[in-house]
C-alpha cells in the first residue's frame, strides 16, 4: 500500500460507476501485515466498494471481502444521503435507493477526530449498525461517530421494521469473520425493539491498555409498562459484572448501568461480548452485543515533521503528546542523544493533545539521533526517536 494507491482507486472508481470494481494487489508471503499495509489497503478499497484479493491473507480477506463484495452488488453512488462534520471525515454512499444502505465512512486527520454522521431519512428513526466494531444505534438525522486516524469505517442504515433484511445478509455471510457476532448483536436488537427497549453501548475510543476502561449501557424504556434490568457483564479471557446491578426502569424513562474491563481480557478473536438481562411485563429477555474495540496505549509521542532541520545551533523541538487516559498522572520527561537536551516535569489532562518544546543545542553543525522519553517510577512509558539536522547560520 502507498498513498498514490489511493488516486488510482477513485479513478477506477468514478469510471466504473455503479459497476463493481475489484482491486487485485500482491504482498510478500514472508511478511506479516507489512507494517500494517495490507489491513490499510483491505480498509481504503472497503471504502471504494472495489472487493479486494489477495492470497495468503485470510484474515484481513474474511473480515473485509463479504462486506465490499456488498457494497460492490449495492451500487456505489456520488450523490447519497449522508453528509460528515467536520470536513477531515469523507463518505461514500451504496445502495441510495435500496431498504438497507450503506455509508463508507474515513477519517482523513492525522489526529483522533470526533464526527457527526447526518443521514436524510423518510423515517423518524433509523438503526446505525457497524460490522466491523459491532455498535448498533438507534438515531434520528444524526450519530456520533468517534474515528482514530486515518479509519475506515462502514455503517449500514434501515428503518426498525426492515431488520429482517440486515439479518438475511448476515445469516447468508455467517461464516466470515465477524459475521456471526453481528448476526447475535442484530437478532438482539430485534428483540429489545420488539420489548419496547432502546439499548445502547457506550465504551471509549480508543480503550486504553494496563487501564480499567469503563463501558456504559443506556437502556430506555419506550414500551408502556415498567421493565427491570440485571446481571450487564463483560465477557472475555474473564468475566467482568456490574456489582449488584438490579435497576428498575419506569415506562417513558432511562437507566444507565456501567462496568469496567481491561484490553488484556480481550480474545483472540478481537470481540468483546456483553450482555445483560431485561425483564418486560413479566417476560425474561436476555440482551447481547459483540463489541470490537479499537485499542491504543496510555500515552502517544508524535513529531510534527522528521527530520528536525535547524538553521544555527539550537532549536525547539515541538514534541506532541497524545493522552488516551481519563487519568491525570505526572510524568519526567527526558530528551537526549547526540546533541544537549534536558528534562523536565510533566502533567497531562485526561484525553488531551498538547505540544511541548524541547531545546536541543548543538556545538557545531552536524546531524544526530535524539530520544525523548517519558518515565514515572523509573518506569519507561512512552519513547519517540527523531533526527535533528543543525545546518550553519546565515553569513552576516
Amino acid at each position: 500500500w502507498n498513498p498514490g494507491e489511493q488516486r488510482r482507486l477513485v479513478a477506477r472508481r468514478v469510471i466504473a460507476g455503479a459497476k463493481p470494481v475489484t482491486w487485485v494487489f500482491e504482498a510478500p508471503e514472508d511478511q506479516d501485515n507489512m507494517d500494517g499495509r495490507v489491513e490499510r489497503a483491505f480498509a481504503e478499497s472497503l471504502f471504494w466498494g472495489c472487493v479486494p484479493l489477495l492470497a495468503g491473507d485470510r484474515v484481513a480477506g474474511e473480515s473485509y471481502a463479504p462486506l465490499a463484495q456488498r457494497l460492490a452488488l449495492a451500487g456505489w453512488d456520488p450523490v447519497g444521503f449522508a453528509s460528515a462534520e467536520p470536513e477531515t471525515v469523507v463518505v461514500e454512499h451504496f445502495g441510495v435507493t435500496q431498504a438497507v444502505r450503506h455509508v463508507t465512512i474515513r477519517n482523513e486527520d492525522r489526529w483522533i477526530t470526533d464526527a457527526t454522521l447526518r443521514v436524510n431519512t423518510d423515517t423518524q428513526r433509523v438503526v446505525v449498525f457497524n460490522p466491523l466494531n459491532g455498535n448498533c444505534t438507534l438515531a434520528g438525522e444524526s450519530v456520533a461517530v468517534r474515528l482514530m486516524p486515518g479509519e475506515v469505517q462502514v455503517v449500514d442504515v434501515f428503518a426498525p421494521g426492515d431488520m429482517d433484511r440486515e439479518l438475511e445478509f448476515f445469516r447468508e455471510a455467517g461464516g466470515f469473520g465477524a459475521g456471526e457476532a453481528c448476526l447475535r448483536t442484530l437478532e438482539s436488537v430485534r428483540a429489545e425493539l420488539k420489548a419496547g427497549l432502546e439499548c445502547d453501548l457506550r465504551y471509549p475510543v480508543p480503550c486504553v491498555t494496563d487501564e480499567a476502561n469503563r463501558l456504559e449501557l443506556v437502556v430506555r424504556n419506550a414500551g408502556s409498562e415498567a421493565a427491570r434490568l440485571t446481571g450487564l457483564r463483560v465477557i472475555g479471557r474473564v468475566f467482568r459484572e456490574s456489582p449488584a446491578l438490579d435497576a428498575e426502569i419506569a415506562a417513558g424513562s432511562a437507566v444507565t448501568a456501567a462496568v469496567h474491563f481491561m484490553t488484556a481480557d480481550l480474545p483472540e478473536t478481537g470481540w468483546f461480548e456483553v450482555d445483560w438481562q431485561a425483564t418486560v411485563a413479566g417476560g425474561a429477555l436476555t440482551c447481547t452485543r459483540f463489541i470490537r474495540p479499537r485499542v491504543a496505549d496510555a500515552i502517544e509521542l508524535h513529531l510534527p515533521a522528521e527530520p528536525v532541520e535547524a538553521e544555527g545551533l539550537e532549536r525547539d523541538v515541538e514534541l506532541i503528546v497524545v493522552n488516551h487516559s481519563t487519568n491525570t498522572r505526572p510524568f519526567t520527561l527526558t530528551w537526549q542523544g547526540a546533541f544537549r537536551g534536558g528534562s523536565k516535569h510533566v502533567r497531562f489532562a485526561p484525553v488531551s493533545r498538547d505540544i511541548y518544546p524541547l531545546s536541543v543545542r548543538a556545538r557545531r553543525p552536524a546531524s544526530g539521533e535524539m530520544y525523548a522519553i517519558l518515565e514515572r517510577d523509573e518506569e519507561q512509558f512512552a519513547v519517540v526517536r527523531f533526527e535533528v539536522v543543525f545546518q550553519a547560520g546565515p553569513k552576516r
